[in-house]
């Protein structure tokens, strides 16, 4: 074997990754973070969901999770699947961005934290209340360690679960959530 073509095979693969993050980045560029948007950005964006999804998935299958970038547009992505019901998929985004943040940036940077209630909201939508009250709670932990009992994030995971605990019938403890959030 002649060593540029042991140079060409060893490269490959680097190259592969190189080539499907710059990708990624830029596919994930054009997707709204936000979920205000025009009507008619929603209406092209549901048009195009198979193709995002075809595309999106081919180009993490190069990458993995080992850059904080790729983290990033995972959220996004999984923000865009949110907008149009394919919950399945949102999970699966948002834990790989969760893996990721987690990996590299650790449980309680606020990058990860940010994931983590954006799981429960999923499970909320989806009527999987104990599996939401579980990620809220997760979160809760989170932010009263990173910000404290009185920030305006972990006070918006308070009430938020006051909301889950309403919509199961549990209105004493869902009182109890409200006047921690209102006192807060």
């Amino acid at each position: 074997m002649h060593a540029w073509a042991k140079f060409r095979l060893k490269s490959e693969p680097q190259k592969e990754i190189e080539v499907a993050t710059e990708a990624f980045e830029i596919f994930t560029s054009g997707v709204p973070n936000s979920d205000e948007q025009h009507t008619e950005d929603w209406i092209f964006e549901r048009r195009v969901m198979p193709y995002i999804d075809t595309v999106a998935k081919h180009i993490i299958m190069h990458i993995g999770v080992s850059d904080v970038h790729i983290h990033d547009g995972s959220g996004c992505l999984g923000n865009v699947y949110r907008r149009h019901g394919w919950y399945n998929e949102v999970l699966e985004w948002y834990g790989r961005a969760l893996t990721g943040y987690e990996r590299a940036l650790g449980v309680d940077h606020s990058d990860s934290l940010n994931i983590v209630p954006n799981m429960a909201v999923v499970f909320n939508i989806q009527g999987l209340n104990d599996k939401a009250l579980e990620w809220y709670s997760r979160a809760l932990v989170g932010w009263e360690k990173a910000l404290g009992v009185d920030h305006p994030d972990t006070l918006t995971t308070v009430h938020t679960m006051a909301l889950v605990f309403e919509n199961q019938g549990q209105y004493d403890k869902a009182l109890e959530w409200y006047g921690r959030a209102l006192a807060g």
